[in-house]
């Protein structure tokens, strides 16, 4: 049997022509609208309003660039999946996924968002694509509470090679997805708890120094100790009346009768 080689598979965005088309026109209009404005203001004599306009105009066209020159790529290591995200004004990021931390993949038109807390997603995918819209439920720093999620698209080759990893977690129904996320949260819970129990037990520890025989402890820190024996030292009540201390200077010895 032959090795499997890697990446299993590799997906690109494909982008649609007539949301190119559209994306285009918008440039245009975007094009136009400058002109008009800075004209119009220009005429008019009103330049204080050309900050605050042409300001609006390049958040507008930053946001429409980088809508139009997003591109993603999905590779299938060996032991991870692979995303990497780039855009004309944002850059390159790469996201690395370790397939233990991923918990499956369904489809968002059927997602219920209610079901499970998630951290901010990630668009990986180009708003020019036309293919459907995938959910991946990742693990989130193992966070008990909420889940990663990322928004993919991809051919259905990528999945079927990403089924032969995962067969029971890929383009799977949410709630099946959401079975391991719980399950995972349960464990990562039961795991800290069992470590904060041990840290406990460990400084309970640390505070004596041995036990005796009779099961009681001696505190290993000499100015409790001294305490302690002041304590002892002191006159004695016996039924509301003081008894004297014991004379030490006396020794052990009984004295001797004359």
């Amino acid at each position: 049997m032959d090795k499997k080689q890697f990446p299993a598979a590799v997906d690109h965005s494909v982008l649609h022509k007539p949301y190119q088309v559209i994306m285009w026109f918008f440039f245009l209009v975007w094009a136009g609208y400058v002109v008009w404005t800075w004209s119009a203001a220009i005429q008019q004599g009103t330049y204080q309003v050309l900050a605050f306009v042409g300001a609006l105009q390049a958040l507008l066209l930053w946001y429409m660039v980088n809508t139009y020159t997003a591109r993603t790529e999905y590779r299938l290591e060996e032991d991870e999946l692979v995303i990497v995200i780039s855009r004309k004004f944002k850059g390159v990021k790469e996201i690395h996924l370790g397939y233990n931390d991923i918990f499956g993949v369904y489809r968002m038109k059927k997602e219920n968002t209610k079901a499970i807390e998630t951290a901010p997603a990630y668009y990986a995918y180009s708003r020019l694509d036309k293919r459907e819209i995938w959910v991946l439920l990742y693990n989130y720093n193992d966070d008990t509470k909420k889940a990663g999620r990322i928004l993919m698209k991809a051919s259905d080759e990528f999945w079927e090679a990403f089924k032969e990893i995962m067969p029971d977690q890929i383009c799977v129904p949410q709630a099946e997805v959401l079975g391991y996320a719980y399950k995972h949260m349960g464990d990562v819970l039961r795991r800290k708890e069992a470590e904060a129990a041990e840290e406990y037990e460990y400084d309970d520890d640390d505070e004596y120094e041995y036990e005796d025989d009779d099961g009681e402890y001696e505190y290993e820190y000499e100015d409790e100790a001294d305490e302690e024996t002041k304590e002892s030292d002191a006159p004695e009540k016996d039924c509301g009346k003081d008894r004297p201390a014991p004379d030490k200077s006396a020794g052990s010895k009984p004295a001797k009768k004359k």
